[in-house]
């Protein structure tokens, strides 16, 4: 599944201003590539994590295979707070 994701400008504890918008705070890594904060919609993310672990991020005119590396949950809620995507 397609992922649209946008460069995360709000860091650090900001970040739940963007959780109360439903948009979830994410991380982009891997060889060849520099680390990047990025923000993708809870609910397209949410849609694609029931489709499996292999997806397409785009970012900035660029595509990238990646996978679900981790995931963050709230301990009382189950909300997700935060997704780490590898670019193999």
């Amino acid at each position: 599944m397609e992922i649209a994701a946008r460069r995360r400008e709000i860091l650090g504890k900001k970040v739940k201003a963007l959780r109360e918008r439903g948009i979830i705070p994410a991380h982009l890594y891997g060889p060849g590539i520099e680390s990047v904060a990025i923000e993708v919609d809870g609910k397209v993310l949410k849609k694609a994590l029931k489709e499996g672990k292999e997806h397409v991020l785009k970012l900035d005119g660029n595509e990238y295979r990646v996978e679900v590396r981790e995931i963050q949950r709230n301990p009382l809620t189950g909300e997700i707070l935060h997704v780490d995507f590898f670019k193999p």
